[in-house]
């Protein structure tokens, strides 16, 4: 049985700022082909098939630091360094979000010292969602909940596939957190402009395999943009969503131009997302009898 463990505890305890929790953190193990990587998914998701020997391997769900008493969650890097008097805040509102938690999975059990899966998983970002509006800007505490936002919208899709009873739950849920994503996604965009929050030292993921940066932010929120445009029943304010992500796209990676292409590993997904909005954009066009002004110059 040991062979086919994928997670360990470490030996080094952890202290909880908020109640003095001590335990130990689980990590998971990598080595011996327990993760079998696959494509990477639009969003920059990276896929893993399930092995015959370890089966179905979630590293996402082991990112984040959780007590086991309080249900305090936060990165490693940050878990430690909250301030003592928002610790004191964030412990008088225990059992709220213990019951906020409790509701969301009811009657599935939520168990943070037990190894983690993928109920304990998508609950650790919601509870590090609330965690960080008591971080300061330093922390980048905005970008920090729209990656968590992003991160709870996968885990829940995973859930729907793994639980057939509550299948219809858990895809309005994910509905629910690709909204907070997108919102916090461009939230992120304009603090980081106005330089209210820095993010030179922050990792923008957005999955743990590889740090897309600056690139893949941006990239994500024009997807995360396009993803939600469904929403908005005004056919013309939808093409002025479509279209700004088209300008958006052929700006920044160069898509659409007779010049030199940006390079990187992202171009691929993002020329076709570019080929996705000019489609949605020629329906429109074709639906209403309208034409668009192509905004990109050929040079």
């Amino acid at each position: 049985m040991a062979e086919s463990k994928i997670s360990f505890f470490t030996k080094e305890e952890i202290r909880c700022p908020v109640c003095a929790e001590q335990f130990k953190k689980e990590e998971i193990l990598t080595g011996r082909g327990r993760l079998n990587a696959k494509e990477l998914s639009p969003e920059l998701r990276r896929i893993y098939e399930p092995t015959a020997k370890f089966g179905a391997v979630y590293p996402l769900v082991y990112t984040m630091n959780v007590c086991p008493n309080c249900w305090f969650s936060a990165l490693a890097n940050d878990f430690g360094r909250l301030a003592p008097e928002k610790a004191h805040l964030l412990a008088d509102l225990t059992d709220y979000r213990k019951e906020l938690i409790k509701q969301i999975f009811r009657p599935l059990v939520v168990d943070f010292y037990e190894p983690r899966d993928l109920i304990s998983g998508a609950a650790s970002y919601i509870l590090a969602l609330s965690t960080y509006s008591f971080y300061p800007d330093s922390f980048a505490p905005t970008f920090q909940r729209a990656i968590f936002s992003l991160r709870a919208a996968w885990i829940f899709g995973d859930l729907a596939s793994e639980h057939n009873k509550y299948q219809g739950r858990f895809y309005k849920i994910q509905e629910v957190f690709y909204m907070k994503a997108k919102h916090y996604y461009n939230k992120s965009y304009e603090v980081m402009s106005k330089n209210k929050e820095r993010f030179e030292s922050v990792y923008l993921g957005p999955d743990t395999d590889k740090n897309y940066g600056y690139d893949g932010f941006i990239y994500l929120i024009n997807y995360l943009n396009f993803k939600t445009a469904y929403l908005e029943e005004d056919i013309m304010k939808k093409a002025d969503i479509y279209q700004e992500i088209k300008r958006n796209i052929g700006r920044i990676f160069g898509i659409g131009k007779a010049s030199k292409e940006k390079p990187g590993p992202l171009l691929q997904i993002v020329r076709e997302l570019y080929e996705d909005v000019a489609m949605y954009l020629q329906e429109i066009e074709e639906s209403t009898d309208m034409h668009f002004e192509d905004t990109e110059e050929e040079e």
